[in-house]
Order: C-alpha cells, then sequence, then structure tokens
C-alpha cells in the first residue's frame, strides 16, 4: 500500500535514446512522460518498502534486516547485546524474527535490548 519514488539523472550514456529505445532498455516499465527535459518511468513491484524491518538474534548478536518480501530481505546492520539480559521469550521471538515498521519502533526496540 506504500509509494515509493526515486528520483535520478539520466545516465549519460541513454541522453538521446529514443522512446522506443528507453521501452526496450525498461522492459516491465512504462513510460508516463517522455520528453527533451524529463523522463518518468513507473513500475509497481510486489514488496515492503524499506520501512519494514525484521530484528532476529543470530550469532548472539541482534541483526536488522529491511524485510522486502516473504523470502527476501537485506541486511542493515547488527548490534552486540548481551543476550543473557534477554528474558528467553523473547529469545525465542527474536530467533524467529520480530517484524516492525518504521524508524521510530525500530529504535524503540534497540534500545530496550541494548539499554
Amino acid at each position: 500500500g506504500h509509494t515509493t519514488t526515486n528520483q535520478m539523472p539520466i545516465p549519460i550514456e541513454m541522453v538521446n535514446y529514443t522512446e522506443e529505445e528507453v521501452e526496450k532498455k525498461y522492459t516491465g516499465w512504462v513510460i508516463e512522460k517522455f520528453t527533451q527535459e524529463e523522463l518518468i518511468l513507473s513500475k509497481e513491484i510486489e514488496a515492503n518498502c524499506e520501512s519494514h524491518y525484521v530484528l532476529k538474534i543470530e550469532d548472539k548478536k541482534l541483526k536488522i534486516y529491511n524485510e522486502l518480501t516473504s523470502d527476501k530481505s537485506n541486511f542493515v546492520d547488527e548490534i552486540d547485546v548481551d543476550i543473557a539480559l534477554i528474558p528467553s521469550i523473547e529469545i525465542n521471538n527474536l530467533q524467529e524474527g520480530i517484524r516492525v515498521y518504521g524508524e521510530e519502533e525500530l529504535n524503540d526496540i534497540v534500545e530496550n535490548y541494548t539499554s
């Protein structure tokens, strides 16, 4: 349910591309606008935005991942934690992975485990 927008300059090698050449290079994308000054492409992707995180205990460290889909995530960071101070029920949850949304919630949970 989220929309993510990325803006970037047109790569120098594409400066003189025709609309047909752009369509060929970006298969699966929709050309929303094609002018001398601006090129707007869009694509709908079934995935989570970068605000979806999973926290896990692995190798006695608290590891943070961006959860893109149910089976794909990107490593973000790892934090040393004293596992002895975390209740066993929470350890079990962390081994499975705790899902959080947003940096504020992420920071609150990480602070609970590191303070």
